[in-house]
């Protein structure tokens, strides 16, 4: 008998938690017109508002500033960009160090389409390393490599996660230089990156 009561509650909850998830893709729907459309000079919670249609009064019930607000957009955005980038590295009908190739240089490639929001980032004073929980998107990012490594590489198998540590540090650790120097090319050492680290887990020249 006491759970009769508990059914009723949980289904007045669900509607609001609907809801609630709704607004925030919104909200972080809007922000990307804004980031696009105004850069990040222009970025603001007030634009944010108006472009989602809502008043600031609810957007400051999700987020306190726009600093938070960029940085939720930044852990969604890299969340969807390595999902992309996964199919490609799990892809089969490609050779693993095609797949390699093409996963660093699209890393880069995302990172410099995403100029206008690190800028907005630095604006709104969130350091590049505090806008994404990278402790747990880096987990989960060197898992995925390092299931590739051990399949593409099965005599390196043992190697496989040392192999995705360094592969993930060095990556990550270049789109966080190319975050904070955005003015800078970036195709040259992308280019000499992505080879470097696939002739050092060991694939055979292409």
């Amino acid at each position: 008998m006491s759970k009769s009561p508990a059914a009723p509650q949980q289904k007045r909850k669900t509607p609001k938690q609907s809801r609630s998830q709704q607004m925030r893709r919104d909200l972080l729907a809007g922000a990307t017109r804004v980031l696009h459309g105004s850069g990040a000079a222009g970025f603001s919670t007030n634009r944010v508002a108006e472009a989602t249609g809502v008043s600031i009064g609810s957007l400051y019930q999700y987020y306190p500033n726009k600093g938070a607000l960029l940085s939720d957009l930044h852990a969604v955005q890299a969340t969807e960009v390595f999902e992309q980038l996964r199919v490609v590295l799990k892809d089969s009908r490609l050779a693993p160090r095609e797949r390699l190739m093409r996963v660093i240089l699209g890393a880069f490639a995302a990172q410099a389409a995403g100029t206008e929001h690190h800028t907005a980032l630095r604006n709104a004073g969130v350091p590049n390393e505090h806008a994404l929980p990278m402790t747990e998107f880096t987990t989960h990012v060197e898992h995925e490599f390092s299931q590739f490594f051990a399949e593409a590489l099965p005599k390196r198998a043992a190697e496989a996660p040392v192999l995705a540590a360094f592969t993930v540090e060095v990556v990550f650790g270049l789109l966080g230089r190319m975050a904070e120097n955005p003015a800078r090319d970036w195709c040259i050492l992308a280019e000499h990156s992505a080879h470097l680290l696939v002739a050092h887990a060991g694939f055979d020249p292409g």
